[in-house]
């Protein structure tokens, strides 16, 4: 019982984690809209934030779909869906973790390996 009570405490810690990103998220695009509609001449530092909440956006959609794997992984049959809407949820969730690791390059790994 212990050992559920944990995994139950991880995982809202997760979701707590997650749900924390999205809301860094909006904050920084409201105020990248803030300075492009008063600052727009600021062009290098709205140039910036840019760069900076698309890192974001892009760990917040890493952390749902490491979650989309985590729920719907084929080995774990706790939740109930029916027909192969379960295994199509968790290849969306593998499919969406490896774009969002593609567009960062994999983190300059095939660099490393001198495959690029």
């Amino acid at each position: 019982m212990n050992n559920l009570y944990m995994n139950i405490n991880l995982f809202a810690f997760y979701l707590f984690i997650t749900v924390f990103v999205k809301i860094i998220f909006s904050i920084t695009f409201l105020h990248i809209s803030f300075y492009k509609l008063f600052y727009s001449d600021k062009k290098e530092f709205i140039d910036e934030m840019e760069k900076r909440n698309d890192n974001v956006e892009w760990l917040f959609f890493v952390l749902v779909f490491l979650l989309m794997i985590y729920l719907f992984n084929p080995s774990k049959k706790k939740i109930i869906i029916k027909d192969h809407i379960y295994a199509i949820l968790f290849t969306c969730g593998v499919i969406g973790l490896y774009h969002q690791l593609q567009e960062k390059d994999f983190f300059n790994l095939l660099q490393f390996l001198h495959v690029k």
